[in-house]
């Protein structure tokens, strides 16, 4: 049972601001390359910066930190 007048907290999640840049897989990745699309992603959270290489190839997207990345979704969003 809640105390009469009890505020109730949310937690805060911390935001972090993602930049997309294209690259050129060819470029980046040689003409061999079966990479379609490349992106970095710059995260910039209060925990500092964390830099994304996100693909999209044959084996569809992922980042160099797993599929489950948030880059991910930053990189399918950008056009």
């Amino acid at each position: 049972m809640k105390a009469k007048g009890a505020a109730t907290l949310k937690a805060k999640t911390p935001v972090a601001r993602f930049r997309v840049t294209p690259l050129d897989p060819q470029k980046k990745c040689g003409t061999g390359t079966s990479v379609q699309r490349l992106f970095r992603i710059s995260e910039e959270s209060a925990a500092g910066l964390r830099s994304h290489l996100v693909f999209l190839d044959r084996h569809g997207w992922y980042c160099e930190h797993g599929r489950e990345c948030p880059a991910v979704r930053h990189a399918q969003k950008f056009r």
